[in-house]
């Protein structure tokens, strides 16, 4: 099913387009976070799982009724590894980025 090698990359205006539409589109509530940080350390515990080819990343809302993201690493068969799972990412606002904004 998965490799692990798998092509996902697309343009800055293609991502600043999806982000656009994710906000006008009325998807995104008011105060749902523009975006969300998760530090390199959680991604390299996801992915060094055995047998691990990705992530999967679920929209969530957490106990307050605010969006969340929630990271899960998924094996070649498309099975979720559940041993590490991240969801306390760092949302902007009003943790936001300096330079490279898609919004």
């Amino acid at each position: 099913m998965f490799t692990g090698k798998e092509d996902h990359e697309i343009t800055v205006e293609q991502a600043r387009e999806q982000v656009r539409r994710w906000r006008d589109g009325k998807t995104a509530r008011p105060g749902d976070p523009v975006c969300e940080f998760f530090s390199r350390s959680v991604l390299d515990k996801i992915l060094a799982q055995p047998g691990c080819a990705g992530l999967r990343i679920y929209h969530g809302r957490n106990e307050k009724g605010q969006h969340t993201l929630v990271l899960v690493g998924s094996d070649t068969e498309g099975n979720n590894l559940t041993d590490v799972i991240a969801e306390e990412g760092w949302p902007c606002p009003p943790v936001c980025p300096i330079s490279g904004h898609l919004d």
